[in-house]
């Protein structure tokens, strides 16, 4: 038995080993070969376009660096750096151009083309009077590199300012034209000369400014008042000081106030395109500024339902409202809203004279409100700014004809006549004279943080 055994065994290894098989070295066998899933492509979703590099010779750009920290910079530095920028392709790096991201960082080129092995120097200097803080930004370089045809360069840093406002702005809102409102901000300096401010201006009517000496040369404090009565709408203004540092010889401090009816619809004129024939969308917001905890809209309704349907939604309630950070901010903000969604079916079918959407509220003062659907954009203008409801009918007294029974629409009004009036300035010009600048509105974006 185990003679048959050993044979059988002997056998089976002299088959194995004809085959190929060794027990020390087993042969290392590939995986089967499997292609790659095609991907599931939509009709009609257009595909990626591969990269294309012809062939031959080609620039390649190559940039010295990729970033610049110019660490902390102090108001009126002018932080340089120099990048080099150079071809190590074989064929002519041409098409060179530069420019940064904003008007603070300034890059300089020598020039728009070079040869193979050619460098050129690119002098990047940031603007410290542009911005302040913490700077991020980005020089970006064009060329006809096939590979890399667009390449960044990073500028990042920090600009300490000689004088600074604490907090940085004065944003006071209000639901009343007679609101007291004040703020208190200090006035820093933060450089090693000492200070000597003083208020030079500020340009508006609607604030006074004040300024008071807490530590001699160093710290200062600003009192902003607004003045009573109080303009619906926005107002932006700029208080200017004198600071008695010749590096910064000036220092501004933005000043806003808001003053809106204690219910307002925003918006409260809805514009759509009468090209349109299909169903158009739009919110709408009945804002609450009001203290009463059991503010409700009673009553939404559209004085066409066959064109205009609404659906209100539920009722947004602000337990604990965020104010903006580093501004100084006085006054009632937004407790509650209700959304509103608007759907028209179709633009084209809307009269001339539009459609109104009647919300009713728990308010006594401002117990209805109109939000208007329209394709005149006349009404669009005549309605930018009137933000509020009509008038309880136990308030003041009707107004008389012609005259806007809600305080916003006055204010629109007054921005509206103030355009037509430097229109007018304008069109009224000698032949042969040049026409005088007209005067810049409140609402510039310099003064509107």
């Amino acid at each position: 038995m185990s003679f048959r055994v050993a044979a059988i065994a002997s056998s089976l290894a002299l088959t194995l080993s004809a085959m190929g098989w060794q027990e020390q070295n087993p042969p290392t066998q590939n995986p089967p070969t499997q292609n790659p899933p095609t991907p599931q492509v939509t009709p009609g979703t257009p595909q990626p376009v591969p990269q294309v590099i012809p062939a031959g010779p080609k620039p390649k750009l190559t940039l010295s660096a990729t970033s610049w920290d110019f660490g902390t910079a102090i108001y009126g530095d002018s932080p340089t750096y120099t990048l080099t920028l150079k071809n190590e392709g074989d064929a002519d790096l041409t098409g060179l151009k530069v420019r940064g991201s904003c008007s603070c960082t300034v890059p300089q080129l020598k020039t728009d083309m070079l040869k193979p092995g050619e460098s050129t120097e690119v002098s990047v200097t940031f603007n410290t009077k542009k911005k302040q803080g913490d700077i991020s930004t980005m020089v970006t370089i064009n060329s006809n590199d096939p590979v890399q045809p667009t390449a960044y360069f990073k500028v990042s840093g920090n600009v300490s300012k000689i004088v600074a406002f604490e907090p940085a702005m004065v944003k006071f809102q209000a639901t009343e034209p007679t609101a007291e409102l004040s703020a208190t901000v200090k006035m820093i300096n933060k450089y090693n000369e000492p200070m000597k401010p003083e208020f030079a201006s500020i340009n508006s009517d609607t604030f006074d400014v004040s300024l008071k000496e807490i530590e001699a040369g160093q710290v200062y404090e600003v009192v902003v008042k607004a003045k009573n009565p109080l303009p619906y709408g926005p107002t932006n203004a700029t208080a200017k000081f004198k600071t008695g540092i010749a590096r910064m010889a000036e220092a501004e401090l933005n000043v806003s106030a808001d003053i809106k009816a204690r219910v307002t619809a925003v918006p409260a004129v809805v514009w759509l395109d009468d090209r349109t024939d299909t169903v158009q969308r739009r919110n709408v917001r009945v804002q609450y500024f009001g203290e009463d905890a059991n503010f409700a809209v009673t009553e939404v309704k559209s004085a066409d339902p066959a064109l205009v349907v609404v659906e209100a939604k539920p009722i947004i309630r602000h337990n604990a409202v965020a104010k903006p950070a580093g501004a100084a901010t006085v006054g009632q903000a937004e407790t509650a809203n209700v959304p509103l969604m608007l759907s028209v079916e179709s633009p084209k079918k809307l009269p001339k004279e539009g459609v109104k959407v009647i919300c009713k509220t728990n308010d006594p003062k401002f117990p209805e409100l109109e939000v208007l659907v329209t394709t005149d954009k006349s009404q669009l203008l005549r309605g930018m700014g009137f933000r509020g409801g009509t008038t309880a009918a136990a308030g003041p007294a009707p107004a008389k004809p012609g005259t806007p029974t809600n305080p916003s629409q006055e204010e629109s009004l007054r921005r509206l006549r103030e355009l037509s009036e430097r229109m007018k300035a304008q069109q009224q010009v000698t032949p042969g004279e040049t026409p005088t600048e007209p005067a810049k509105p409140q609402s510039d974006e310099k003064q509107n943080p």
